[in-house]
């Protein structure tokens, strides 16, 4: 991974330069870093292994439970609680930059899901919130 050091505005190129390209440019805002990533020798579905597959799966539920979770506290008539945890989030993640966005934050330290993939909980100091998820996971081989 080759890192970009920005000779014009920060906002410079980003994504892929046409379709067929194998290199994309990301710009982290928070971080201001900037990488050109080179896919070479992409994984197609028949490679993964189970415990891959597994772990996927668990991935995509997490996911799936925080963007859930995230759009509820976000919303206009969240609760006062629900908003003061978004309030809490946003400043930790302003103290840190290793995470660009909250979501990420979340996934990565507060939230967990459990074995049958149907209920994400997420965990912030006394706050605890459990949501329902509803997730097709892919089935092992």
């Amino acid at each position: 991974m080759a890192r970009i050091i920005p000779l014009w505005n920060t906002s410079g190129m980003t994504g892929r330069a046409d379709k067929t390209s194998d290199v994309y440019v990301r710009h982290n805002r928070i971080t201001g870093k900037s990488h050109a990533v080179r896919l070479r020798n992409p994984w197609t579905e028949d490679m993964f292994t189970n415990a891959q597959i597994t772990l996927n799966n668990r991935f995509g539920a997490l996911n799936r439970g925080v963007a859930t979770w995230y759009r509820r506290i976000k919303a206009p008539d969240a609760s006062p609680e629900d908003k003061a945890v978004l309030e809490k989030l946003q400043r930790m993640l302003r103290r840190q930059d290793k995470y660009s966005i909250v979501r990420g934050l979340v996934v990565a330290k507060y939230a967990t899901v459990n074995d049958a993939l149907d209920t994400v909980t997420v965990t912030i100091g006394k706050y605890e919130a459990v949501i329902p998820v509803t997730f097709d996971a892919r089935p092992l081989k």
